[in-house]
């Protein structure tokens, strides 16, 4: 991932999970819903959480007996997911999310990539890793940003 977007992840960290309020902001409200719908049933699943930040649905996917690997380049990010959520089946990594992953071919059940890909400048190349990692039939559950929201 390019430096600015992860510098920016690691300074705004502590203010971000701040206001994240335990997924209730405007925009977790929206989507959480709906991923939490598309996923179903995730007990006994292995997940990969993708640009986890501060690891609240990375721990709430844990708590339903998913199995989580989440997954983040901010250390800031991963520091704050580590003190503030933790699980006994969930397992956090630093990750350059526009590189190979180093997980085996077809190892998780699902992917998800809760507000991510409007944040990396490598979409294609992310894409195809989440791809070679999910199982085949799997699921591959994403929200983006609505571009009205990038405008102030």
């Amino acid at each position: 991932m390019k430096a600015d977007s992860i510098n920016h992840w690691d300074i705004v960290a502590e203010k971000y999970s701040a206001a994240n309020h335990q997924g209730k902001n405007f925009h977790a409200r929206i989507y959480l819903a709906a991923v939490k719908e598309l996923l179903g049933d995730v007990a006994g699943k292995h997940v990969l959480d993708a640009g986890c930040g501060d690891g609240f649905f990375s721990s709430e996917l844990a708590r339903k007996g998913a199995i989580v690997t989440a997954i983040d380049n901010s250390y800031m990010m991963l520091n704050i997911a580590k003190r503030k959520h933790f699980h006994s089946n969930l397992q956090y990594h630093k990750m350059d999310l526009t590189g190979k992953l180093t997980f085996e071919n077809e190892f998780f059940d699902i992917v998800v990539a809760n507000m991510l890909m409007m944040d990396i400048p490598d979409i294609e190349s992310f894409i195809f890793e989440a791809a070679r990692v999910l199982k085949k039939p799997g699921y591959f559950i994403f929200s983006i940003t609505h571009p009205l929201f990038l405008f102030k």
